[in-house]
C-alpha cells in the first residue's frame, strides 16, 4: 500500500479528526471562540466604557484587568474539578454564571459593582472556555484540532471588530449573553466525561503508574500533557505571566512522564 503524503496525508488527518467525534469538535470550537470573546474584543469594549459609562482610563484597566482575571480563575478551578464533575453541567454552570453577571452588568453601570461583576463574568467564561479547550486536548488529533481553532480566531475577531463598535454598551452584553444561550441546546454533544463511566471494569487494563526519570527530552503522554498545558496556558494568556508560559515551554525538556 502506498504511503500518503502532503495533501492526502492532511486530508486523512482532518477525516480522522472528524470522524472519531465531530459532535463535540464542533461545539467546542464555538465555545472557545465565544469564551474568547471578551479577551479578543477588550479594545472595542474597553472604549466602550470609556465613552458610554463614563469610565477613566485607570477605571476601564481595571474592569479589564478583572474581567481577564476572572478568565484565568475560572480556568484554574476548571482544570482542578474537570475530571471529577460532569462536563455538560460544568459548561452549564458557567454559562449561568457569564450571563447572570451580563445581565446585571446592564442593570447596574457604576464602577465598583461593574469591577466585581466584570470579575464574575470572567469566571463563568473561563469555566465555559476550559472545557471546551478540554475536548480539543483529549480529540485523536489534538495538534490539528488547535490549528482550526487558532484558525478560526482569524475569522471571529474580524467578524467581532466589525459588528461590536455598532452596538450600545447594552447591546455588547446582550451580544454575550445570546452567544453564552446559544450554547445549551447543544450541550448533549459533548462526552460528560473524557472516559465513559458505563465501561466494565473488568476489561479495564490496569494503569500503570507515573514515573518520572533523569532528563532525557520530551516523551511525554500528548493526553496527560494537555492537562497540565492548556489550563497553565489560560491563565498565562489571560493574566500574562510570561514566566508560566516560559515554564510550560520548557517543562516537557527537563522531564520524561510516561502514563498510559
Amino acid at each position: 500500500m502506498t504511503e500518503k503524503k502532503g495533501i492526502a496525508l492532511a486530508l486523512e488527518d482532518w477525516k480522522i479528526l472528524f470522524e472519531d467525534d465531530w459532535k463535540s469538535l464542533i461545539i467546542a470550537l464555538y465555545m472557545v471562540l465565544v469564551g474568547y470573546g471578551v479577551l479578543v474584543g477588550i479594545p472595542v469594549i474597553s472604549t466602550a466604557w470609556v465613552t458610554k459609562l463614563g469610565f477613566t482610563e485607570v477605571e476601564v484597566g481595571r474592569v479589564a484587568g478583572m474581567d481577564l482575571g476572572g478568565l484565568a480563575a475560572g480556568s484554574v478551578f476548571t482544570a482542578w474539578i474537570i475530571q471529577k464533575v460532569n462536563r455538560r453541567i460544568l459548561v452549564f454552570f458557567g454559562i449561568i454564571i457569564a450571563v447572570a453577571a451580563n445581565a446585571l452588568c446592564i442593570r447596574y453601570v457604576d464602577y465598583e459593582t461593574v469591577l466585581y461583576l466584570r470579575f464574575i463574568s470572567g469566571f463563568g467564561s473561563g469555566i465555559y472556555t476550559s472545557v471546551a479547550v478540554a475536548v480539543f486536548g483529549m480529540s485523536i488529533r489534538p495538534a490539528l484540532a488547535y490549528n482550526l481553532m487558532l484558525f478560526s480566531f482569524a475569522f471571529s475577531q474580524a467578524l467581532e471588530m466589525q459588528v461590536l463598535p455598532q452596538l450600545s454598551m447594552n447591546g455588547i452584553y446582550t451580544a454575550f449573553i445570546v452567544c453564552f444561550l446559544i450554547t445549551i441546546p447543544f450541550l448533549g454533544w459533548l462526552q460528560s466525561y473524557p472516559v465513559s463511566k458505563n465501561s466494565d471494569e473488568a476489561h479495564a487494563q490496569p494503569q500503570r503508574p507515573i514515573s518520572i526519570s533523569a532528563p532525557t527530552g520530551p516523551i511525554l503522554n500528548s493526553r496527560l500533557w494537555m492537562r497540565i498545558q492548556m489550563p497553565i496556558l489560560l491563565a498565562a494568556r489571560s493574566c500574562g505571566h510570561l514566566f508560566v508560559h516560559s515554564w510550560v515551554v520548557l517543562l516537557p525538556h527537563c522531564s520524561a512522564i510516561d502514563l498510559v
